[in-house]
């Protein structure tokens, strides 16, 4: 897998290449056809499907940790949130567009 592909889509493929594998292998079944070509291929794939959700950020985290780490990013998002109202009412109260630069380039 690279660095650019977005591992949630790739598990959703790799979610939906199981799920055909398991309907092929119940296929073979009905069919009386030898099963263990199939049965390994769903083997590799669930492989795969594990090694891409080890590789998720985050889930070598406990639970309780996870929860944590949540709580902290939501206050900051928060206080990053207040810090952007005081600005924009700042730049209200002093009559400067937000975050323009002015005409000789600096940022107001």
């Amino acid at each position: 897998m690279s660095a650019i592909e977005d591992p949630i889509s790739v598990l959703e493929d790799t979610r939906e290449g199981i799920l055909h594998a398991i309907y092929d292998i119940i296929k073979c079944i009905e069919r009386d056809s030898s099963v263990d070509e199939k049965v390994n291929q769903l083997r590799s794939r669930l492989e795969n499907a594990r090694s891409l959700v080890q590789s998720l950020k985050g889930t070598d985290l406990s639970p309780d940790e996870q929860l944590e780490k949540a709580e902290q990013l939501q206050t900051q998002l928060t206080d990053k949130r207040r810090l952007l109202s005081s600005y924009k009412h700042m730049c209200a109260l002093f009559d400067l567009p937000n975050g323009q630069p002015n005409s000789n380039g600096s940022m107001n």
